[in-house]
């Protein structure tokens, strides 16, 4: 039984002993089930030490992290990931040190230091190009398009969201296109296109729902601040109608009354490289994740939450 992720891939004496709850926390976290998720992290922390496995200490930390940023405990969420990025960078791990990174930055923005989050992302941002592939650059431009949001940019968040769109559809992840979707909706509601954001946010539910991964509480900050400036714009009645249209809407419908006019990333983002599970014949989203999130098993389950 393997989660999918690098720790469990990577240390040989890792994932006979660990996989399987590694797999339960990611499962934990994905359905929001935080208390259980912070209690199996906490023992992967001390199953790694325990075994001198120093490699994957930084790991274990910042995946406590995640978790306490999840929560709402801000505060210990740094803690553990600072922890985590000197332990990575004393090491050269520079893999546990962008994980780490990365989590600084997710909890900075969701503090309000817009410009420390958009730093610790930028820093990254041509590592994960060059290494570490399209999960890593979809997080990382979906949370620089929140940051433009934030700011007020909308042309800027827009840009921003439709290339990690782009890498969110490499990836396959219906979670990933999703939080893409999710801010475009930002941006669009900023631009004043409140419609086009309550069917974006419609679509995103839906993806969503589709794998049985419904946003948690602890992941709706961004959909809630979005969604409460639409509801302001349009009032309740027309909004629940544009989300129930936009559930319905095939994806690439959706996309053309987003993508600019002069946008030239519309063949790349539907093209067949780039198409997302959904819109490949005989590749729907009933994956491996799909399957282990319906069943509630933690077996092979392809990846963390997308945090």
């Amino acid at each position: 039984m393997r989660c999918g992720c690098g720790t469990c891939a990577t240390t040989p004496r890792w994932p006979n002993a660990w996989s399987p709850r590694c797999a339960a926390s990611t499962l934990a976290e994905i359905t929001g089930d935080y208390a259980r998720a912070a209690a199996l992290r906490a023992e992967q922390l001390r199953f790694a030490e325990d075994l001198g496995l120093w490699s994957t200490v930084p790991d274990a930390l910042s995946r406590l992290g995640r978790v306490a940023l999840l929560t709402g405990d801000r505060a210990r969420a740094d803690e553990y990931h600072e922890r985590a990025r000197r332990l990575a960078a004393a090491q050269s791990n520079r893999p546990a040190e962008e994980f780490a990174e990365v989590g600084l930055a997710l909890s900075a923005r969701r503090q309000g230091r817009l410009d420390e989050a958009e730093r610790r992302l930028r820093a990254w941002l041509g590592w994960v190009d060059d290494v570490a592939g399209d999960p890593g650059a979809a997080l990382i431009l979906a949370e620089l398009g929140f940051v433009a949001e934030q700011r007020g940019a909308a042309a800027k968040a827009l840009d921003l969201q439709l290339r990690g769109l782009a890498m969110a559809r490499k990836v396959g992840d219906p979670r990933a296109v999703a939080l893409a979707l999710e801010g475009l909706a930002g941006a669009r509601a900023l631009g004043g296109r409140h419609g086009e954001a309550a069917r974006l946010l419609g679509r995103a539910a839906a993806l969503r729902e589709s794998v049985g991964a419904p946003l948690p509480a602890g992941e709706r900050g961004d959909v809630d601040r979005i969604a409460a400036a639409v509801r302001a714009a349009l009032g309740e009645e027309e909004y629940a109608g544009e989300c129930a249209a936009g559930a319905v809407t095939p994806l690439e419908e959706a996309l053309a009354s987003v993508l600019p006019e002069d946008a030239g990333s519309l063949a790349a983002l539907l093209s067949e490289d780039s198409a997302p599970r959904e819109s490949r014949p005989g590749d729907g989203l009933e994956d491996a994740f799909t399957a282990a999130v319906k069943s509630a098993s933690p077996e092979s389950i392809p990846g963390a939450p997308f945090v």
